[in-house]
């Protein structure tokens, strides 16, 4: 018996299953289709190509959310190369876990939807490589749901769904029915692909040559992760929680400490989310001394990758953070900050940088003259 046939008499058999599976995300509160259930799922089909291909499709639903304008291009390739793996035998695996592993830090440092977004392509290629063995050959699995793990080990699927939802559903990030409209759709996928494997849902066009070559900027080795820079992060979060404090004194969802961080001046806000509406702070003027100083530190670590130029650090009530450094991306910014061509000129005189860690638009504007880092 082939396999289309093999695949045929498992549809037929799981239909009532899937149904059920429906009436799960109907009935769950925040549309949430629970891990037992999907690695029941796919541990039924038994077939790695499907379910990475499944995953190849979560991947192309939600990666319109990734917003990113510098590295868009390389993260579409990585998805795209992936794609090709998958549906056209083409690549390896290894090559695509250690573009996955280049591109992670970017990933990482983007805010929640886009941040899942780009978690979904990078969890991909590491299951494309590992033949799903996080959904297929969980280790001692006993029918947790995604909440209960570290997000280094979620699989794809769920990376996706909080992308297209909007957050996480275990702390109550995101919108219920969103996420019902996701999984119903992953359902279909499910059924679609056991019916018919070879040819892709959702197509993904490749970047142009002309793209990647002008938006490829290396990973960089910069840190934050050094006892003085965490130390004087900390005082920029502990100032910000004593004027809330001071001023509210109440319960609060997030707290974002924004800061442009330039040659031509500082400019900083505090803002807190309470019930989904956003409430400007005071802000400490000693945060834009400390942040000038942790740009130094960090500019000093490796010159020729450059000086971020704007920053964002959100704030959960459990007090844990998320920091992202923008160094090439200037749509970051606000447009309330009011930065022209004649600031990156003098942000790139004090700070410069190598030509490959310049992106395009910095170079255009610096001109044929501009004195790089060697």
């Amino acid at each position: 018996m082939n396999i289309k046939t093999l695949l045929s008499h498992f549809m037929k058999s799981k239909k009532v299953e899937i149904s059920e599976l429906r009436a799960v995300i109907e009935q769950s509160g925040n549309g949430h289709l629970p891990l037992s259930c999907r690695v029941e799922l796919l541990q039924s089909i038994g077939n790695v190509e499907i379910v990475n291909k499944v995953f190849a499709e979560c991947c192309k639903k939600v990666y319109p959310l990734w917003g990113n304008e510098i590295e868009d291009t390389l993260l579409r390739k990585l998805l795209c190369s992936a794609d090709e793996c998958l549906y056209h035998g083409k690549g390896k695996a290894d090559a695509l876990v250690e573009e996955a592993n280049r591109l992670r830090n970017y990933v990482e440092g983007q805010s929640c939807t886009e941040s899942m977004a780009g978690w979904a392509v990078i969890s991909l290629c590491y299951s494309i490589a590992d033949h799903a063995d996080a959904m297929l050959e969980i280790d001692e699995y006993e029918g947790e749901d995604d909440g209960a793990f570290e997000y280094e080990v979620w699989n794809t699927d769920f990376f996706a769904s909080m992308a297209f939802a909007g957050g996480n559903p275990f702390v109550d990030e995101g919108d219920a029915g969103k996420r019902r409209e996701f999984w119903n759709w992953y359902l279909d996928t499910v059924e679609t692909l056991c019916r018919k494997s070879d040819v892709p849902l959702i197509r993904i066009d490749a970047p142009k040559k002309k793209e990647v070559e002008q938006n490829t900027i290396p990973q960089r080795t910069q840190t934050y992760q050094t006892p003085a820079i965490l130390s004087k992060i900390q005082e920029v979060i502990d100032s910000a929680l004593m004027l809330y404090d001071k001023d509210y004194n109440d319960k609060w969802d997030k707290i974002i400490i924004s800061t442009r961080c330039m040659a031509v001046g500082l400019r900083a806000k505090n803002a807190v989310i309470k019930e989904g509406q956003e409430h400007r702070m005071k802000i400490s003027l000693q945060v834009f001394d400390i942040m000038n100083d942790i740009k130094k530190e960090m500019y000093n670590q490796a010159k020729e990758e450059g000086a971020w130029f704007y920053c964002i650090i959100e704030l959960n009530p459990d007090l844990t953070y998320s920091i992202r450094f923008i160094y090439d991306d200037k749509s970051q910014i606000p447009q309330d900050h009011l930065v022209d061509s004649d600031d990156f000129v003098a942000e790139f005189k004090k700070y410069p940088r190598a030509k490959e860690y310049t992106p395009m638009w910095w170079q255009e504007i610096l001109g044929k003259k501009a004195k790089y880092l060697e």
